[in-house]
């Protein structure tokens, strides 16, 4: 069921500020061009791309087993107000434990415990004990049908197909996944709908690496 993601290509308005959270606030380690920025979390290298109409993205951090406690003092020692969900800022989902921020671009970000992965770690909470982006959201407006393209075309093999269904499909595994949206549908926990948005993607399946384009405009 091998799905990770190597390297995602996200859009933003606004590179400087984008830097100065990932890079300056939250540590992650980084490179600042002329055209682009690039951070490193974990296996996985995220791009973001100046564009003046960029929306915003859904995204997952997955970090070590047992973190997210010092991820919550972490996030919060440096300013970040977490989102709440129920009146709770963990949202437990069974599958995994999470808490949400939004970064300057207006993104819905995501660090998530999937607890069954034993991606252990005995270093202190940072940046950079970030294991990999384990999620990327994608708003469309037939998700059951763009997500069995996805399988069929690039060689996804989901947790259960049995759980796809008109409005949110989850396609993928533990390691990484493609949350496929209905547009429209609010981003958990938050009241923003999702919005189809442009991204690259680069990650590997059971029948190799796979590269993908999305275009929406």
């Amino acid at each position: 069921m091998l799905m990770k993601i190597q390297k995602l290509t996200l859009f933003t308005q606004s590179l400087a500020a984008q830097a100065n959270f990932y890079i300056d606030l939250l540590g992650f380690e980084g490179v600042r061009h002329e055209d682009g920025l690039h951070i490193f979390a974990g296996s996985t290298e995220l791009i973001f791309k100046k564009k003046e109409d960029a929306p915003y993205y859904h995204f997952a951090f997955l970090i070590p087993k047992g973190k997210l406690g010092e991820a919550i003092s972490y996030a919060q020692a440096r300013g970040l107000q977490l989102l709440t969900y129920k009146a709770e800022i963990v949202i437990d989902f069974g599958t995994g434990t999470a808490i949400y921020f939004y970064d300057p671009s207006g993104n819905i970000v995501e660090f998530i415990d999937r607890e069954s992965l034993n991606k252990h770690s005995n270093q202190c909470f940072s940046a950079k004990e970030v294991v990999c982006i384990n999620e990327i959201g994608i708003p469309v407006e037939d998700p059951l049908t763009a997500v069995k393209r996805l399988v069929s075309t690039y060689g996804i093999v989901p947790m259960d197909a049995n759980e796809f269904d008109d409005t949110f499909c989850w396609g993928g595994n533990f390691e990484g996944s493609f949350l496929v949206a209905k547009a429209g549908r609010n981003w958990l926990p938050t009241d923003f709908p999702a919005v189809p948005n442009d991204f690259d993607i680069v990650f590997e399946t059971a029948t190799g690496l796979q590269e993908a384009s999305f275009r929406f405009s």
